[in-house]
């Protein structure tokens, strides 16, 4: 099935809010074996908003919308699909029920007004779906064997309302069962991976697609059959392969990410960490996160001058402690910044993090190359 993705609000276009809708459901999309060809953004504007539907409905079997079901005058997504559609709105008493009590539930001696009553209409014939989570229901009309599914807005809603109604919907135009893992490496780039992975990436099923990521790349793997047994079975075998070539690059499948395993690691290897950081600018410990406070980190000083010399003197060093000291960066003849990390007690080494730009990115790199190096010990 071809499904285009219609998100309508003003506010998306003009940068207001991010657009999470999308992504999740353009995520959900690919796992229940969905086509998403198109995605579009579309402002409150109904001139708009119809030109938008009419070039989905000639090239796609199910248009799904998300926003402008609320109940001001701008709000006029159902509006403008009951009049493609030739359809009139009717009154759903029990969508206008879920809205009083929704809007009770909030303010004990709420007053529903004309325009909140306007939320309980619908195209007549569609299949409405009840919100558990606020007052505008959704609703799916089908019109010569084309589909569309009007979705609230607000994130929260519309996630229940996709899980409770729609996936249950895309199980029945679907005869192909999907399985996928999404394999997580750290310390080859991108382009290393897919020169590595390169007859996997040409193969139809599994397929297998690279992803960069500020933490490294991610290698998605998915495969569809006729049963989810089959398509387990073809996915973990294409996923052992791509770890079998990528090796001590990968450290989680499906799992934890780079910090966790980190972590992990210093746990099962009855490691502490102490670290100086003149150079992640705290950008590793926001990444380590309460969770190491707790359990494995003794100490951390965030240094705003040069980290120079050895954290720990010759007789303090512990084999049990892990010390990491994060110099400031310093740039070369080249203008590259170079930052140099000393690691001393459980392993006694340094590495060089270097880079032609400063800024966040950077921070990130110099974060996940200790992290990678910490759970390689």
């Amino acid at each position: 099935m071809d499904v285009e993705l219609i998100c309508v609000g003003t506010e998306l276009l003009l940068g207001e809010i991010v657009n999470t809708n999308a992504a999740y459901i353009a995520k959900r999309l690919a796992e229940e074996g969905m086509n998403l060809y198109h995605a579009c953004v579309v402002g409150d504007n109904p001139k708009r908003l119809k030109a938008a539907l009419e070039l989905a409905f000639s090239r796609s079997d199910l248009i799904i919308t998300t926003g402008g079901l609320g109940p001001t005058a701008d709000d006029v997504t159902k509006e403008v699909i009951a009049d493609l559609l030739g359809q009139r709105l009717v009154f759903d008493a029990a969508a206008y029920e879920n809205l009083i009590k929704r809007l009770k539930a909030n303010v004990k001696d709420a007053k529903i007004s004309e325009n909140n009553r306007k939320q309980a209409l619908v195209p007549e014939g569609c299949d409405v779906y009840e919100n558990e989570y606020g007052t505008a229901p959704g609703f799916h009309c089908t019109v010569q064997n084309k589909h569309i599914i009007v979705l609230p807005g607000p994130p929260k809603e519309m996630r229940a309302m996709f899980e409770t109604e729609v996936t249950p919907f895309l199980r029945t135009q679907s005869h192909l069962f999907y399985a996928r893992r999404m394999v997580k490496t750290h310390g080859l780039k991108e382009s290393t991976i897919s020169e590595y992975l390169q007859s996997h990436m040409e193969q139809k099923n599994p397929t297998v697609a690279t992803y960069a990521k500020p933490y490294g790349t991610d290698v998605r793997v998915m495969a569809s059959a006729s049963s989810l047994h089959q398509a387990e079975q073809m996915c973990e075998s294409c996923a052992a392969e791509v770890c079998a070539i990528l090796k001590d690059a990968v450290y989680s499948i499906d799992g934890m990410s780079l910090e966790e395993t980190a972590i992990a690691h210093l746990q099962e290897c009855g490691l502490k960490l102490m670290i100086v950081d003149g150079g992640s600018r705290g950008v590793l410990l926001s990444l380590l996160g309460k969770g190491a406070m707790e359990e494995v980190l003794l100490d951390y000083r965030l240094m705003h001058t040069t980290v120079s010399s050895p954290l720990l003197a010759a007789e303090d060093k512990s084999k049990e402690i892990l010390t990491v000291s994060i110099a400031s960066p310093k740039m070369d003849a080249d203008g590259k910044m170079n930052v140099t990390i000393t690691y001393q007690g459980a392993i006694d080494e340094q590495e060089i993090i270097s880079s032609y730009q400063d800024g966040e990115g950077f921070y990130n790199r110099i974060s996940y190359a200790v992290l990678d190096r910490i759970r390689r010990i």
